[in-house]
């Protein structure tokens, strides 16, 4: 969906700005169920080994696919976002400190990456935050939106450090500001 601006294109047709936008957001959301995915349904790049998934998915597709079912009333779309984040959420959460990791695939197959980037946490946050903003209150997908982005919120909040601020490595307060 970059081709055609991805999520800012897809928010601003929704909000009624950019109403030329309509053909290239139904043809990029059609797309994304033809996109190649790993064996348990996340979307992974078309050259990329079918099990090397990472959460900066969950930025690139859950608004854009929010965001175009919404403009254009297509709950499929919807479903389809939220679907992409809860399957990363799921894979990616550490179980431990609720935190999400980044990648698996990528060191060997079927292995996590052991960090708990605040970049790629913060990706997650930005696909949950989308939902829970823009699903309508009586929604399905709404309250394991919410769920999810409590647990989340929650686990990144105990390793903010005294400035409010959170570290490359949210886990280790010693590594540089992000």
């Amino acid at each position: 969906n970059y081709f055609c601006g991805g999520n800012a294109t897809a928010y601003l047709y929704m909000k009624g700005s950019l109403p030329e936008a309509q053909a290239a957001v139904r043809h990029y959301a059609e797309d994304f169920f033809a996109a190649p995915r790993s064996h348990d349904g996340i979307l992974r790049m078309p050259n990329a080994d079918q099990e090397k998934v990472w959460i900066d998915t969950a930025f690139a597709v859950t608004p854009f696919m929010l965001f175009a079912g919404l403009a254009l009333g297509e709950e499929r779309y919807i479903h389809a976002g939220f679907e992409q984040t809860e399957k990363m959420y799921h894979l990616f959460r550490d179980p431990e400190n609720g935190l999400l990791h980044q990648a698996r695939g990528f060191t060997a197959p079927g292995v996590f990456s052991q960090d708990h980037w605040s970049r790629g946490n913060g990706w997650a946050m930005l696909a949950l935050t989308e939902l829970v903003q823009y699903l309508p209150a009586q929604h399905a997908d709404r309250p394991a939106s919410e769920a999810m982005f409590k647990d989340l919120v929650a686990a990144c909040l105990r390793f903010q450090d005294d400035q409010g601020m959170w570290h490359q490595e949210i886990t280790e307060l010693d590594s540089y500001v992000e």
